[in-house]
């Protein structure tokens, strides 16, 4: 065993087998945090001499007694491991995943492959995810690192898939939204990929309409099908449904913080539809107020036609102090 030992060094990846602080038999896999410390032990009832090991995520405390593991002469044993690569996958119990046991703040980063199982075959997503501990709810959680959206509550046995998350330099900036791709449907202009709370009318619960094509973020590089007229609606839960406008079936349940594809729908102007001087796009639709109002005595008076953006109808005219409905003129 000694010379085991002696082949060690601090941040080597290793697996040990050996008893933990209550004398059950645990492996531990992961870095050596610190030198093993001989100490006295129980075993079967008495007490020997042994040396513990701390073994864990690299940066733990080794008073955190789940990174203990207790080996005695003739009895456990420990070697170097193959430390797994970013991004590669592997299922296994939430509580086997290093460091989720760790007490009492859990903070452990990992890219998310969805729900395990043995009818699980390869993951369902690669979210970048947080593990964490959430005490006033007494479980654990599983949460979007991104939008600190719950993906999972899991228990010790609950089976996912994870893989080993890269470094947070080597992720990028988190807020640093992904250029949005040009929409095939016909929509009012070009698809983005933000907060929700970049949408406009959010603040003030204006339900305003627009495209929604589905989550967004680093890992969703265009939106999904099929494309939805939504609307977002505050709950008293404290988090924002997206629902259909039409059937109002809940789409999303998600935070400000939560990243969405969407895209402007007809009539509906906002600062993200202008251009670099802060003037209308060209190919967007003015919001407009209907003012009834009596019609001018001569059609020269009426404005300037202005057309539906989708199907480009026309819808009205607009003169420099109101706009007239195309019913209106028709009827006239």
């Amino acid at each position: 065993m000694k010379e085991q030992l002696a082949k060690l060094r601090v941040n080597d990846y290793i697996r040990a087998e050996g008893v933990d602080t209550r004398g059950h038999t645990v492996v531990r896999t992961g870095h050596l945090l610190a030198q093993p410390k001989e100490v006295m032990a129980q075993r079967s009832g008495t007490r020997m001499k042994g040396w513990r090991l701390f073994v864990g995520v690299a940066g733990t405390s080794i008073d955190q007694r789940s990174t203990w593991v207790t080996l005695f002469p003739g009895a456990g044993s420990v070697e170097h491991a193959r430390q797994p690569e970013v991004g590669e996958w592997q299922q296994t119990p939430f509580g086997k995943i290093p460091g989720v046991r760790t007490s009492p703040d859990v903070n452990v980063r990992v890219l998310f492959g969805g729900k395990g199982g043995k009818r699980s075959k390869e993951p369902t997503q690669r979210t970048l995810a947080r593990l964490v501990h959430s005490p006033d709810k007494h479980r654990y959680e599983v949460r979007d690192a991104e939008t600190g959206e719950t993906l999972l509550c899991p228990s010790w046995q609950t089976a996912i898939w994870w893989a080993v998350a890269p470094a947070e330099e080597e992720h990028g900036d988190q807020d640093q939204a992904v250029e949005p791709a040009l929409a095939d449907e016909p929509v009012a202009g070009k698809w983005r990929n933000t907060k929700l709370r970049q949408l406009p009318g959010i603040k003030a619960n204006s339900r305003q309409p627009f495209y929604f094509g589905g989550r967004g973020g680093k890992n969703n590089t265009e939106p999904a099908e099929p494309v939805v007229l939504a609307e977002v609606a505050y709950t008293q839960s404290g988090r924002y449904e997206i629902r259909d406008k039409d059937a109002g079936d809940v789409l999303m349940t998600c935070a400000l913080q939560s990243q969405i594809w969407w895209a402007p729908a007809p009539c509906s102007l906002d600062d993200t539809r202008r251009d670099e001087d802060g003037d209308p796009k060209e190919s967007m639709q003015l919001t407009l107020s209907v003012v009834p109002d009596t019609l001018p005595d001569e059609e020269d008076d009426l404005g300037q036609p202005v057309h539906h953006v989708v199907t480009g109808d026309m819808v009205g005219y607009l003169s420099s102090d109101k706009f007239i409905p195309i019913g209106q003129v028709e009827k006239r």
